[in-house]
């Protein structure tokens, strides 16, 4: 089974980047004689809601058409507002600059073998996407390079698998055309070879092969998600359905084949559920439609995926019968659903992947403290070692049945991507193959990290990690910049960015990363806390320990800016509406946040099992009390954060309706209320998605923008 990457119809973990400060006055000037943007306003759009006929006004519902023209008028505005107020100013033209030259360096990862040769992923920091390398006896050469497909960097690479690893071993990639959810599917052989088969229209798909002979992937028949098997040569118009779901059209449904292609699991998602089910049939000699499939587990109550066999031995790793912290289980296909115990639960570690190999399994977990843990065992669960612990953060790109050898990357906030070599067989070892960078961009002789814990309202303690020098002046207050994500089961473990190093050591500054509940960083009880009637509790949790670090004298409201992207968008948004005597400054990147219509938009709808069904009564009035959107026209904007937010046009899971309605609501309200000296302000990228293989060259600029409005909001000075 080869690690490939999943897809994922989440809102994204938007992290693009966490920015420079330094100590200064509040606000620096804003330019007052410009005019908001104006959007058309309908002021007798309004919206029913539950049984009860709950009547909202919409007025900038007409937004929602992304190609309309009124909509790209608004866009137009947008931006020359922003280049007017900072967008095109010298602080960040100095900032893109600064970014570009630390941006220079090559990262690596994602590490394979294949028949022979040694592949990997190399950025040098100035393509717009990292070109996928083949290492064999003539040295070192691009496999893979998406760069050759569009100058300006629209088409990206999305996910990718190998059918095994030997000398004859395909790859299937995925492609995406700025930034869509929607892939087209390519094949190439080991050699080089490109093959003619390209599949158009996969989307919410994990690549899956059956021996060299084909590929099972997913795409939309109708308004449903269906699994399908293109025979490598054949027409794909001609491709197998396997399986579908028509009795929801929430359900995303996708394949995986065992290593030894006996096996096919299908995993059936209702949105973003709690549960998922999962069947398996037996392959036989010809994929047909219809194939009969068994339940493993059903009833959606449960995760559950599959993780590796060892001949009819069947291995899972799942949260069912009440193991928040996550299990290996195992059972056979002839009696698939009878399940038994190999690895139970252990308290406060949560067991976050399986690789089964022909040793035993590779265990990855999370400590109580959120530090990493791997061990290897036994294939009946015992005999386990200890290979790997430490604060960095590990995640697995590669791993065959017959071999002994997987790889990691390895990444940490003070050090980029290095990739290791596990060796299981004989005595585990761990061995650092490749380091991005130089010791120039390893910052762990200047910077610390730290964690600590802060009381959230209802008395719940709330983690977060921190990052700053080794060498800071003594007395506060600091500028300091929190980010948060809050949702869907997502753990935030500590990662490189170039901005951060940037940022703590030239600016005095800390950078605190917030593990509110709703994600997943200690199991699923720390999780359900977070979502549906307690979404209130990620934003007590973050803006909980914004306070403490004001209490504590560490900052202050006018050197506070928060960050969130996507999911975090909302978080953020939402924490600038309840507690805006705390915040200097908000970012907010491709947010949800209208939480009335959110299910109406493109993939939305498997959203409402994280955030509630606004057509009944309880959700609505639990959304209608936080949707940022909604709750613009009740607040006090003269004494409100200064505001940021960030979408890009192409954006199809997040959709940027949700920005532009958020924006010509402020827009509107702080006209109403004589609003002159704040910076309430967006960018709209064009040609881009929601930040999935967006170019170096947007990323970039849109960090020098984001560097630009907190200098200018906070009233920052850079220091050369």
């Amino acid at each position: 089974m080869f690690v490939a990457r999943n897809f994922s119809v989440l809102p994204r973990v938007y992290r693009l980047g966490f920015k420079p400060f330094t100590n200064g006055r509040f606000l620096s000037s804003v330019r007052n004689d410009l005019s908001f943007p104006k959007a058309i306003r309908d002021e007798l759009k309004v919206d029913t809601y539950t049984p009860k006929k709950f009547e909202v006004k919409d007025a900038y519902q007409g937004l929602e058409d992304a190609y309309g023209s009124s909509t790209k008028e608004f866009i137009e505005k947008i931006n020359s507002y922003s280049k007017a107020q900072f967008v095109d100013s010298e602080s960040t033209l100095r900032a893109e600059k600064a970014l570009r030259e630390a941006w220079t360096f090559d990262l690596v990862g994602a590490a394979s073998e294949q028949g022979g040769c040694y592949f990997y992923f190399k950025h040098n920091g100035v393509q717009n996407h990292a070109v996928y390398y083949k290492r064999d006896s003539n040295g070192d050469v691009p496999f893979l390079d998406v760069n050759k497909l569009a100058e300006d960097g629209s088409v990206s690479l999305y996910s990718y698998d190998w059918s095994d690893n030997s000398k004859d071993a395909i790859l299937a990639y995925t492609l995406s055309n700025k930034g869509s959810d929607n892939m087209t599917l390519q094949f190439k052989k080991l050699n080089g070879e490109d093959l003619p088969d390209k599949v158009p229209n996969v989307k919410y798909s994990t690549i899956s092969f059956l021996k060299r002979q084909g590929v099972f992937y997913s795409k939309y028949l109708g308004q449903n998600h269906a699994l399908f098997y293109h025979e490598l040569g054949s027409d794909p118009k001609k491709d197998v359905l396997v399986f579908e779901r028509p009795d929801n059209e929430l359900f995303l449904v996708n394949g995986s084949v065992s290593h030894c292609n006996n096996y096919l699991f299908v995993q059936s998602l209702r949105g973003c559920d709690i549960g998922n089910e999962l069947h398996i049939c037996k392959i036989g000699e010809k994929i047909t439609p219809g194939m009969k499939m068994r339940p493993v587990l059903e009833g959606f109550n449960s995760k559950i995926q599959f993780a590796g066999n060892v001949g009819e031995k069947l291995f899972y790793l799942t949260n069912k019968d009440g193991a928040k912290f996550y299990k290996v289980v195992s059972g056979n296909a002839e009696s698939p659903s009878q399940l038994e115990d190999v690895v139970p639960q252990r308290d406060g570690f949560v067991l976050r992947s399986v690789l089964v190999n022909k040793d035993g399994m590779i265990l990855r977990y999370t400590t109580p403290s959120l530090e990493t843990l791997v061990e290897f065992c036994d294939h009946d669960g015992k005999n386990s070692k200890t290979i790997y612990k430490g604060l960095d953060t590990l995640f697995e790109s590669s791993h065959w049945f017959n071999s002994d050898v997987s790889y990691f990357n390895q990444v940490s906030f003070t050090t980029p991507t290095s990739v290791l070599k596990v060796t299981t067989s004989g005595e585990p070892s761990v061995e650092v193959i490749s380091k991005s960078g130089n010791e120039i961009h390893d910052f762990s002789d200047r910077l610390e990290v730290r964690d600590g814990w802060a009381n959230s309202k209802d008395g719940t303690k709330v983690h977060y990690f921190m990052l700053k020098p080794k060498k800071m002046r003594s007395k506060g207050p600091f500028p300091v910049h929190f980010y948060g994500y809050g949702g869907f089961e997502i753990p935030l473990f500590p990662y490189y960015s170039v901005t951060l190093p940037m940022m703590v050591t030239k600016y005095d500054a800390i950078f605190v990363l917030v593990n509110t509940r709703g994600g997943g960083e200690f199991g699923d009880e720390f999780y359900h806390d977070g979502r549906l009637l307690k979404k209130h509790n990620v934003f007590d949790d973050f803006l909980a320990v914004v306070k403490d670090f004001i209490d504590r004298g560490v900052t202050t409201p006018k050197l506070t800016a928060i960050e969130g992207g996507s999911n975090g968008g909302l978080l953020v948004a939402a924490c600038a509406r309840k507690a805006p005597e705390l915040l200097g400054a908000v970012i907010c990147h491709v947010g949800v946040l209208d939480m009335l219509r959110y299910p109406k938009f493109t993939i939305g709808s498997a959203w409402v099992p994280e955030y509630g069904n606004p057509e009944e009564e309880d959700h609505f009035k639990n959304l209608m009390s936080y949707s940022p959107y909604h709750n613009l026209s009740t607040a006090d904007l003269k004494n409100f954060p200064n505001v940021l937010v960030l979408t890009a046009d192409h954006d199809d899971r997040a959709v940027p309706c949700h920005s532009l309605k958020y924006l010509a609501e402020l827009y509107h309200q702080a006209e109403k209320q004589g609003v002159k000296d704040k910076l309430f302000t967006g960018v709209i990228t064009t040609g881009a998605g929601h930040g999935m293989g967006k170019p170096t060259n947007i990323v970039i600029r849109e960090s020098a923008v984001v560097l630009s409005f907190i200098e200018k909001a906070l009233g920052l000075k850079w220091k050369d």
